[in-house]
């Protein structure tokens, strides 16, 4: 199986584009790359791209009935999807296919997404092709606000809860082929994104404060970003309106209205991360 190379995107899906697109760049410093109302794969959508770290995320809010709006209408919106970039996207298809993983949607000759089913109940988008003003790819990024909160370094991880971390890690490192890393003396595990990691917690794990009622079946959930000050950090959160609900295995973990879901502050990457000593 050919390796991931990195993220491509983030997706969340929210009632209102402009509220998160404002709450991300007030609170975690992000930055708009673009934003657009159309129709995409056929559905009416205000959408923006922003750039929070080193990280591309894809915020949608639809217009009209559409599988985003079943999402919207199931659970109140939130991080939904992972698009991961790869070298040869007609390749890779051919050889998640033989693997046995279901193809969802054909977007284009270098662009597919998979059924959640086939990928530990998560959903993601595979594409040969890069973001369209990617900063990794030399595009500069507009400067973040100036009133803004935070100023993450990068983002620490993606998390997302699934049945069974150990055998939802060890499928979806073999997929991506990267490697997937216990995290702790419990049962979450982190899976190489080729420049990032998903972080992987078990559906019924009392422990990270999950939003209320907790997920009921796999999903992406949270945002960790890196902080130089982990303290000062949630302090200027909270003086901004933010709560600390309860601590991640990565560091503090806070909501606030607007925010795609909750926020992790980490002081570093999890162990096995792909950027480790970089």
């Amino acid at each position: 199986m050919s390796a991931v190379r990195r993220i491509f995107h983030l997706t969340a899906v929210v009632p209102d584009r402009d509220a998160t697109v404002g709450a991300l760049q007030r609170l975690a410093g992000a930055s708009v790359l673009h934003q657009v109302t159309d129709v995409t794969n056929g559905v009416e959508m205000h959408r923006a791209l922003v750039w929070v770290g080193d990280t591309v995320l894809e915020v949608l809010e639809p217009i009209g009935p559409s599988p985003f709006q079943g999402f919207l209408d199931r659970i109140g919106g939130g991080l939904s999807a992972i698009g991961v970039e790869v070298h040869d996207a007609p390749a890779t298809r051919a050889a998640l296919v033989a693997r046995g993983v279901d193809v969802a949607v054909d977007f284009g000759p270098r662009m597919f997404a998979t059924r959640p089913a086939s990928t530990a109940g998560l959903a993601f988008q595979w594409s040969g092709d890069p973001v369209r003003d990617d900063p990794r790819d030399g595009a500069t990024a507009p400067a973040p606000r100036a009133d803004r909160v935070l100023s993450p370094a990068r983002l620490a991880a993606t998390v997302a809860v699934v049945d069974d971390p150990a055998a939802a890690g060890a499928l979806l490192a073999e997929l991506f082929g990267t490697s997937c890393t216990p995290l702790g003396d419990g049962p979450v595990v982190g899976v190489g994104l080729g420049d990032g990691t998903l972080v992987l917690h078990p559906l019924d794990d009392p422990a990270p404060p999950w939003p209320d009622p907790a997920p009921s079946r796999p999903r992406v959930l949270a945002l960790a970003v890196e902080v130089a000050d982990v303290d000062a950090s949630v302090a200027a959160l909270e003086r901004a309106g933010l709560r600390v609900s309860g601590r991640h295995l990565l560091g503090p973990v806070l909501h606030g209205d607007g925010l795609p879901g909750p926020l992790v502050l980490a002081s570093g990457l999890p162990a096995g991360d792909p950027r480790a000593g970089r």
